[in-house]
């Protein structure tokens, strides 16, 4: 990955757009090889994410995976590669080796920044979503292993992430309205009006009819927004916590 972007790569293409494109398979390949040497790897092979790579002076694969989300539109565009990588960052925030790669304000704003462009530009952020703010709540879980002359670095990340409350109350407005659509959708509204003599029986129907011709199409959109939507509340959560505790 580092020899590709460096330039000295197996790529053989001169053209800007095909060369982009088998860039983008290669990366694919690799992303793919990670994430399935993380899901049966011990801790240990885990935790080489975080050595440096060849060729890439300090760099380790897992700095080199962060890069590549944000301004990079090439690699931003295409959804296999940047879920892959959302993958690998959600699968080795377990590792305390690697978690410890991704604390400070600068990876919690990039970290933001990349959702937030993921939910305004992409037809379907849910999956991407999901495993970024699962990196933010492990980042946001407090040490508790930690001697007592230690300080636990949860502390800074959670003030760092507190600075964008705005936005996560934002997310949490969208897919909360989300849910309440998938809800109305399937009958919340008409469940609380059964008693109503008034009721259209033919319009029921009807309703029931759409909604069943929508139902594979919408129903992986509905599951993932329900899961988007926790994951917002226990950052909103555990943020509220952290501001109380320092107004004590």
């Amino acid at each position: 990955m580092a020899v590709a972007l460096n330039g000295d790569s197996p790529i053989t293409s001169t053209t800007p757009s095909t060369r982009s494109s088998q860039i983008i398979q290669l990366f694919i390949q690799i992303t793919l090889t990670i994430r399935s040497l993380l899901s049966s790897a011990p801790e240990s092979t885990q935790a080489q994410l975080v050595l440096p790579i060849y060729k890439s002076g300090d760099r380790c694969t897992l700095e080199l995976l962060f890069s590549m989300m944000g301004d990079n539109e090439v690699f931003m565009d295409s959804d296999e590669l940047i879920l892959n990588v959302a993958r690998i960052l959600s699968k080795s925030s377990l590792n305390s080796t690697c978690l410890s790669k991704m604390h400070g304000q600068q990876a919690i704003d990039h970290f933001m920044t990349v959702i937030l462009k993921f939910q305004a530009e992409k037809q379907t952020p849910q999956p991407h979503l999901l495993r970024l703010l699962f990196v933010l709540g492990n980042l946001s879980t407090p040490t508790y292993d930690l001697a007592p002359a230690e300080e636990d670095p949860t502390l800074a990340d959670l003030q760092a992430l507190a600075r964008h409350t705005c936005d996560l109350v934002a997310l949490f407005a969208v897919y909360t309205r989300k849910v309440l659509r998938k809800w109305r959708r399937d009958g919340g509204e008409h469940g609380l009006e059964v008693s109503d003599e008034e009721a259209d029986a033919e319009s029921r129907v009807e309703a029931g009819r759409k909604v069943q011709e929508r139902k594979g199409l919408d129903d992986r959109n509905d599951a993932g927004d329900e899961e988007v939507l926790v994951k917002v509340m226990f950052l909103s959560r555990v943020i509220d916590q952290c501001l109380t505790f320092d107004r004590l």
